[in-house]
């Protein structure tokens, strides 16, 4: 979708929107939370997202804005790789 194609109906009509936290307010839908339990303080990283959405047929997409952020997820609490 970030090439402007739907990936299920092939539209172009492929629609971007950046969540920026610190304009909106932080909600659940604008981030996603990477966290290290630390004893009582937990170390959080936080994603903002952006968002594709298709007119054509609706399909929807997210995705992490800074990608340098996610090698948080090697040693975090909350997220586990996927066939470990």
């Amino acid at each position: 979708m970030q090439n402007g194609l739907c990936p299920k109906c092939s539209s172009s009509e492929v629609y971007y929107s950046a969540a920026k936290a610190a304009q909106h307010g932080l909600t659940e839908a604008s981030y996603v939370r990477i966290y290290k339990e630390n004893k009582w303080v937990p170390d959080i990283t936080l994603l903002e997202l952006a968002y594709y959405i298709c007119r054509g047929c609706g399909y929807f997409e997210m995705y992490a804005q800074d990608l340098e952020k996610l090698a948080a997820l090697d040693d975090c609490s909350n997220w586990r790789k996927v066939g470990s």
